[in-house]
């Protein structure tokens, strides 16, 4: 088991992830996004439902690179306060 399977475990026993948080997970896995990007970016998301619900809307709308995720993840965390806990 790598330790990214482990990282998930731990994850998934600690926290139930809504059907927007799932959806989005999904949405990243699709696009092909890196597994420590999809994990951190539900850390941090998970904060607000409204942040959520935002990303998840650019997602499908946009479809964008990994790179314009990150600039798009900082663009939410300065709009709704949020931190990497």
């Amino acid at each position: 088991m790598t330790w990214q399977q482990k990282l998930w475990q731990r994850q998934e026993k600690n926290t139930t992830m809504t059907s927007n948080e799932q959806a989005l997970f999904g949405m990243m896995q699709d696009l092909g996004y890196s597994h420590g990007l999809c994990i951190t970016a539900l850390q941090i998301l998970s904060q607000d439902r409204l942040a959520v619900s935002e990303m998840l809307a650019y997602l499908y709308e946009e479809q964008p690179s990994e790179e314009a995720f990150i600039k798009e993840i900082a663009r939410i965390c300065e709009t709704y306060h949020l931190s990497n806990q």
